[in-house]
């Protein structure tokens, strides 16, 4: 199992990066979480055939996390894609993806394979090859985190940290946590439903992950005072490097 970054930034767009979005993987299939970016381009750039696509996954319908869902059903369809494709998100993160599938009027194209819309709140679901167990964070909309059930990874999709975290996110082995910041603008950060570097890093010791990738970074903070502040709390911590494969080793395989 593997995990590939598409892109790492907020809501800005950096030289370096676009917006958040990632792939886990098995095999030669794998499931996307959050749409944006040139995704086709992005998942080949990975190494993966964008018609191996087995499932979509977005945490909430902010811009940055759901601009390019139409762009990659269009494509996949040009590319002549068959299967039907599972979208999982919460109600109110459906309902945009819903929108933009018709406002382009993409259900009217000759052909379009079947898009299932699967709102998701608490319930354990199958994407894939993988089952995830969605559960709420606390945002400025509502926003769905997701844990592997294996324990393989567990993803904090933008959120502060006045949340409860559920028993089962614990010991995950990679935590992926967005960083809106470093710790001198937690106030402010928290506020607008975000974390620090450094929030990011105790959530990860709270919850005994083995390691730590920092996502939606701000444009414009150093990265590197991120990821020290983060490694002063919290030993294995990273700044994923974008199409770099993440091994993940699990004692069943």
């Amino acid at each position: 199992m593997n995990l590939s970054f598409l892109g790492i930034n907020g809501s800005i767009q950096s030289k370096e990066s676009g917006n958040v979005s990632f792939i886990a993987a098995k095999s030669s299939h794998f499931i996307l979480f959050e749409t944006s970016g040139a995704l086709c381009s992005d998942i080949r750039k990975a190494g993966f055939d964008p018609l191996n696509l087995d499932a979509v996954i977005i945490s909430h319908c902010h811009i940055d996390h759901i601009y390019a869902f139409p762009s990659l059903i269009h494509n996949l369809w040009l590319l002549g894609r068959k299967r039907a494709l599972p979208v999982f998100a919460n109600p109110d993160a459906i309902e945009k993806a819903k929108m933009l599938f018709n406002l382009f009027a993409l259900p009217q194209k000759r052909d379009m394979f079947a898009v299932s819309f699967n709102a998701i709140e608490s319930e354990q679901f199958a994407a894939g090859e993988f089952h995830i167990k969605p559960f709420a964070v606390e945002h400025c909309f509502p926003t769905t985190g997701f844990s592997e059930a294996s324990g393989a990874f567990t993803y904090f999709a933008d959120c502060n940290v006045s949340w409860s975290i559920p028993a089962f996110c614990n010991k995950t082995k990679v935590l992926i946590h967005e960083a809106g910041g470093t710790a001198d603008e937690e106030k402010a950060l928290n506020e607008k439903g975000h974390s620090s570097a450094r929030q990011a890093a105790l959530r990860a010791k709270q919850i005994n992950a083995s390691k730590l990738c920092l996502v939606h970074l701000p444009f414009d903070v150093d990265p590197c005072a991120m990821l020290a502040e983060a490694a002063y709390q919290f030993s294995d911590v990273t700044i994923p490097e974008l199409l770099e494969k993440i091994e993940i080793g699990l004692e069943n395989g």
